[in-house]
């Protein structure tokens, strides 16, 4: 077992128990549902999967349910953040029937109909002031053991991008993978031009960099996500 798997775990179980505790304020199927994750998280690995929630057919849609498929024959759970568009919904939808597809809504909007096991964020927050939900669901998305971005997502793509990139920075040893999957090109593309900016802007580090691959497909996406492996 690597590092990483025993860092997530002992994470893991210091939620469940906080989930438990009697002076923490979680609804009783919030709770519920974050004992039945950790125990999920003994088992397999987990990759949370980012991108727009803008759900129009495109060839970046149909890489990322081909991303959905190819965790589920690797028996690799997936994180979303349970609504539409190519970040949430199609990778789910590529994977649906076959491995447990973990969803992290916010605000109480409803989430797609592939998600099998929804963390309601709103609920978990309880009676916590402002937007503590989108907090927790982000926390729960970076708690997976790897990433996979589907590039050119708005700004809360780029945030959840960032989020890694911070972690790994400051927190997380060994560092976890990112794949970033890219099918456009020229200047609006997510690519190694982007990265390198990010680093001259002092926000990404050569170190941290090492772990985030830029990618065109869903097999090459999935390869280094899970196995750390370029082709």
């Amino acid at each position: 077992m690597s590092a990483n798997r025993k860092v997530f775990k002992r994470n893991d179980r210091r939620i469940t128990r906080m989930a438990l505790r009697p002076s923490v304020s979680f609804a009783p199927s919030a709770a519920q549902n974050i004992v039945k994750l950790a125990k999920w998280r003994e088992r397999s690995m987990r990759v949370s999967c980012f991108g727009s929630g803008k759900d129009t057919p495109s060839e970046l849609y149909e890489e990322m349910k081909a991303v959905g498929r190819l965790l589920a024959l690797r028996g690799v759970s997936i994180a979303t953040g349970a609504f539409s568009g190519v970040g949430m919904q199609a990778p789910a939808e590529g994977a649906a029937g076959r491995i447990p597809i973990i969803g992290y809504s916010y605000g109480g909007r409803p989430a797609n109909s592939y998600v099998t096991e929804l963390v309601d964020c709103l609920e978990l927050a309880g009676n916590i002031a402002f937007d503590t939900d989108y907090c927790l669901r982000l926390a729960g998305l970076l708690s997976s053991d790897a990433f996979i971005v589907a590039g050119g997502g708005g700004p809360g793509t780029f945030l959840e991008l960032i989020a890694t990139i911070n972690f790994n920075q400051k927190f997380w040893t060994p560092r976890k993978r990112t794949a970033l999957l890219e099918m456009r090109s020229g200047g609006s593309a997510w690519n190694d031009r982007m990265l390198d900016e990010l680093q001259l802007w002092g926000v990404l580090n050569g170190d941290v960099a090492s772990a985030i691959r830029v990618v065109r497909s869903a097999q090459q996406a999935v390869r280094w996500a899970c196995d750390g492996v370029e082709s």
